[in-house]
């Protein structure tokens, strides 16, 4: 075995070589620092999903911007005719009352999603901390 070696040194560092390449390429996962949290490492897939996350997230965003700035607009618009006229039109004044009430309802959605959040975040942490507790209601 050692005349094998001393004979044939350079396929014994190709060989030493492949094996420490496929240690590296093959057994480690590749990753990046996570887009919501920056101390966590993960993988491509993982960062995919943040990323459509957040793009959702930004759409929904815009959206609302849209709404208000229609509203503005539309609340504006009829200022503008009670200004002129003098006088109110109700038939006017009902998209306003219900992008008011609709306005309202997103807002509070957008509460209740937080607090189903937090909750959820605690019980998860919670069943994490002492398994087997959590949800037995026996």
């Amino acid at each position: 075995m050692k005349n094998w070696l001393k004979e044939n040194p350079f396929i014994d560092a190709a060989m030493i070589l492949a094996v420490v390449a496929i240690a590296l390429l093959g057994g480690c996962q590749v990753t990046a620092p996570s887009l919501l949290n920056p101390e966590i490492k993960i993988s491509r897939a993982e960062l995919e999903i943040e990323l459509q996350q957040l793009l959702s997230k930004a759409e929904m965003r815009f959206r609302e911007i849209d709404q208000q700035e229609q509203f503005k607009r539309e609340l504006l618009n009829h200022a503008l005719l009670i200004g002129q006229s003098g006088q109110v039109n109700l038939v006017g004044l009902i998209p306003i009352a219900l992008s008011l009430l609709g306005a309202g309802a997103v807002a509070d959605n957008v509460r209740k999603q937080k607090v189903i959040r937090d909750n959820l975040t605690t019980y998860v942490k919670t069943v994490k901390e002492n398994p087997g507790s959590a949800g037995d209601s026996t």
